[in-house]
């Protein structure tokens, strides 16, 4: 199956005419053109993903004959637009705000965000956006094509994150770039709700949604959150909803709010007036908290020994239970949990690096792969640290 969706990339394609007496047995460029057209005679023709001979044999097999006019039912036709409209919907209904605002908030453009699989997220973000491909099956693309297609949608988008590329020319006209993505990452007046495209930025020229990169752009929120806790980074934008529907007074303006534009309130238009938001410019201060050596190269250790042991836990997490999976996972948001509070030096943070080192400790009676000397070592070094670095803050409020 995976050989043959990854055999049928290659047919989308008008470069490659014909393959001669391959045509009578493999599904060529040529014949998947046919498929995708909207002339009448290529209409329920060439199903075939990589041997044509079915088509020929069940009677649906067409020859490329006039020039082929693509019609609606081509994925770059309705995914695009389909995506950009649910990704622009993100952005204007406080509801679904959260999931957007997750990639939005970092404040370095880096090839990360790029790659979603890669984002740490305590929440099913996938859910509602696959929602929104349904209209895509009602017009009779093929699932083998749609995925193929969003693959490859996904992947393009990876290089766009980089300030290293500044102008492709004309090409700036058609497809989307850095320079264009750049502004929808932008946290200034002009680039809040613009540029929502994955490859094509016809899209947004078309939905009027288009902005040229301007000013320098600043990245990150129009609110920075100052914080390294993941659970608050997770859940901070849920807090600020749950805390604007308790204010309002009647069930109607509830409602408002959860599909209103974030930060609505009684009064004003249902998107949030782009006057009132800050104007942010460069250079804008990030959050850094200092603190001592000793405990950035703790933070580091945990750091490196937690993306390990995360490895570990993606390669055999299948053949776990459910509780074991959750009780693992519960241990990894300790573990961020202490990291952040490290690195701000937080007089909370030798309490839970203590617990995160005797919740370890019980670990290694349950998951083998964690009962290993070094994992062992680290956790003895990292109680004994915690325990010196309380005394320390216990000494400091002493004087």
């Amino acid at each position: 199956m995976q050989l043959n969706t990854l055999y049928q990339i290659w047919l989308h394609t008008e470069t490659v005419s014909s393959l001669g007496p391959l045509e009578y047995i493999m599904n060529t460029p040529s014949h998947h053109r046919v498929h995708h057209g909207s002339n009448r005679y290529c209409i329920d023709k060439n199903y075939a993903g990589a041997l044509i001979i079915w088509d020929r044999i069940f009677g649906t097999f067409e020859p490329e004959g006039d020039q082929v006019v693509y019609g609606l039912t081509h994925p770059v036709s309705t995914y695009n637009p389909i995506k950009l409209q649910f990704h622009h919907f993100q952005s204007i209904w406080e509801s679904l705000w959260k999931m957007e605002s997750w990639g939005d908030r970092l404040k370095v453009l880096f090839y990360g965000p790029g790659w979603e699989p890669g984002q740490p997220r305590l929440y099913p973000k996938d859910l509602l956006p696959d929602v929104s491909y349904i209209p895509i099956a009602l017009l009779g693309v093929p699932p083998s094509h749609f995925l193929v297609h969003m693959q490859l949608n996904t992947l393009y988008q990876i290089w766009l994150h980089t300030e290293t590329v500044s102008s492709l020319g004309p090409l700036e006209y058609i497809i989307n770039t850095p320079s264009h993505h750049r502004v929808h990452h932008g946290s200034n007046r002009y680039c809040i709700d613009k540029n929502y495209a994955g490859a094509l930025i016809i899209w947004d020229r078309i939905f009027g949604t288009f902005e040229p990169e301007g000013d320098q752009v600043v990245y990150g929120l129009t609110h920075p959150v100052s914080t390294y806790n993941p659970i608050k980074l997770q859940f901070h934008h849920f807090q600020s909803i749950w805390e604007s529907l308790w204010k309002m007074e009647s069930w109607g303006d509830r409602l408002k709010v959860l599909f209103y534009g974030p930060g609505w309130e009684p009064g004003q238009p249902r998107l949030y007036p782009k006057d009132l938001l800050p104007d942010n410019k460069t250079p804008m201060q990030k959050y850094q908290p200092k603190s001592p050596w000793h405990l950035q190269v703790h933070a580091v250790m945990l750091f490196l020994i937690g993306g390990m042991m995360h490895a570990q836990f993606v390669s055999i997490h299948k053949t776990w239970y459910l509780h074991q999976a959750l009780l693992f996972l519960g241990y990894m948001v300790l573990s961020i949990q202490s990291l952040g509070l490290m690195l701000k030096n937080d007089t909370q943070g030798p309490r839970v690096e203590l617990l995160r080192c005797l919740v370890s400790a019980f670990l290694v009676l349950i998951f083998p792969f964690m009962d290993v000397w070094p994992l062992k070592l680290f956790t003895w070094v990292s109680g004994f640290h915690a325990i010196i670095w309380a005394l320390k803050k216990k000494q400091k409020q002493l004087r």
